[in-house]
């Protein structure tokens, strides 16, 4: 009997010491948990203020000067602002395919990095739906609008037309015509570098240099040279004309595009009164065509881009893709029978007058 007792004394240590080195075991897995778990809350944290920091800075971009933030062309090697306990420092620099925007935060001691590359784009109303209008707007019967129909407060949609979704918006669109006004009032006011009289042009190099008429221009062939073409009264272009890329053509009073004419992309058609789309235009590469006035697409036409009216009327049968935006310069917008406006994004460059934002391109580091 003795002897069974001799032996479950050491045994009963044995099993203490076990049970001591379990317990310490399961603490120190628990305490390493939990400081892990610390760590990462730290981690999320730390992103998290990078990315208000990354939200910060799109807002300083966007946002123009005189309604608080610092407007498109805001650079800056470093600006640091605490936030949420910790800190973010914005660096915003150029780069040859856009805007890079470095953010780096700080939590508690642990920081992050994030980073991406963005570029200018076309601002909500312009991107966001298929059919905007700062008026009422009325659909014909086989109208089809696919995409988002949006107007703005106190504004309806009527007719038998379809459409997607049907929103109301407080913001009106408009545009800032101060670009086009200040080109016409040089072909307007003549002098040394302004061509005097109608002008007719059948093919024409602009090499880069803004050309200038005080009268009407008449236009065939190809028209190229990544510049612009201004008239104090109209521009007519024929059947057989290219426009080609990034050529402005800015009229003070009537442009109007006959069938057969091409528009490459990224060319942009200003009109002061009224600019006009002809029956059965097809161009498939996306455009800019803008008026603050009377802007209509004829019958059957095919095109793509961003339209500005401040009056629209879109022929029967028309087919648009892009972005199509009516004003409020003389009343309903109206869209004729069976025409289609299909929402769709291009790749294009924002031309002077319409409002930007700043455009998500992609990560470089997260």
């Amino acid at each position: 009997m003795s002897k069974r007792k001799g032996f479950m004394i050491p045994m009963f240590f044995v099993l203490v010491i076990a049970l001591v080195a379990i317990v310490g075991g399961i603490t120190m897995v628990t305490t390493t948990g939990i400081r892990n778990i610390g760590q990462k809350v730290e981690v999320e944290k730390a992103l998290f203020i990078a990315e208000a920091g990354l939200n910060k800075a799109i807002w300083n971009l966007t946002v123009p000067v005189e309604e608080g933030g610092m407007g498109l062309t805001w650079r800056t090697a470093g600006v640091t602002e605490e936030f949420g306990g910790g800190s973010y420092t914005m660096i915003v620099e150029d780069d040859p395919e856009g805007i890079i925007i470095t953010i780096f935060s700080t939590y508690k001691g642990v920081t992050r990095e994030i980073a991406i590359l963005a570029g200018e784009g076309f601002s909500d109303a312009f991107s966001n739906y298929a059919l905007l209008s700062d008026e009422d707007i009325s659909l014909a019967e086989g109208t089809s609008i696919e995409g988002t129909t949006a107007v703005t407060e106190g504004n309806e949609v009527t007719g038998a037309g379809t459409t997607g979704d049907e929103l109301t918006v407080l913001s009106e669109a408009s545009i800032d015509t101060t670009y086009y006004d200040n080109h016409i009032a040089v072909a307007d006011g003549g002098g040394g570098s302004v061509v005097v009289g109608d002008q007719t042009y059948s093919g024409l190099n602009l090499n880069g240099v803004d050309l200038y008429v005080q009268g009407n221009i008449y236009l065939s062939g190809n028209i190229t040279g990544q510049a612009d073409i201004i008239s104090s009264g109209n521009i007519i272009v024929s059947g057989d004309t290219i426009i080609d890329k990034k050529v402005k053509l800015i009229a003070k009073d009537y442009l109007t595009v006959q069938t057969g004419a091409n528009i490459k992309k990224d060319a942009v058609l200003y009109a002061g009164e009224e600019l006009t789309i002809g029956d059965d235009v097809i161009t498939g590469d996306p455009a800019i065509y803008v008026t603050p006035k009377k802007l209509k697409v004829g019958k059957r036409s095919v095109l793509s881009g961003k339209f500005y009216g401040g009056n629209l009327n879109v022929g029967s049968d028309a087919n648009i893709e892009g972005n199509v935006v009516g004003g409020s310069y003389a009343g309903e917008n109206i869209i004729e029978s069976s025409a289609k406006i299909t929402k769709k994004t291009f790749e294009q460059e924002v031309p002077p007058g319409f409002k930007k934002k700043v455009k998500f391109k992609k990560w470089l580091k997260r």
